[in-house]
């Protein structure tokens, strides 16, 4: 039970961080956020837009790709959990 609690907030941690620091300043250098306060709230249209920005900039996905990975496990160990727990 710990396992799963202790994984699943650090998976969360490291998806906020690759969100802010990687998609989210991504997104405000090239205007699309405002202001840092923005920030607080992180959606799948950030990465929708991220996405079609390197897409056609030809630049490479891997962010989005790690996010996309974070979030599948995290998936996968809420599942788990769940099923233990039950």
């Amino acid at each position: 039970m710990v396992f799963y609690w202790s994984t699943m907030m650090v998976l969360i941690i490291v998806a906020q961080l690759i969100h802010y620091f990687a998609i989210g300043v991504y997104l405000r250098k090239r205007g699309i956020r405002w202001s840092p306060t923005d920030f607080n709230y992180f959606d799948f249209a950030d990465w929708k837009e991220y996405r079609r920005l390197r897409l056609s900039e030809g630049a490479s996905l891997i962010w989005w790709y790690a996010i996309i990975a974070v979030y599948c496990v995290l998936s996968v160990l809420m599942i788990g959990w769940f099923f233990t727990v039950v």
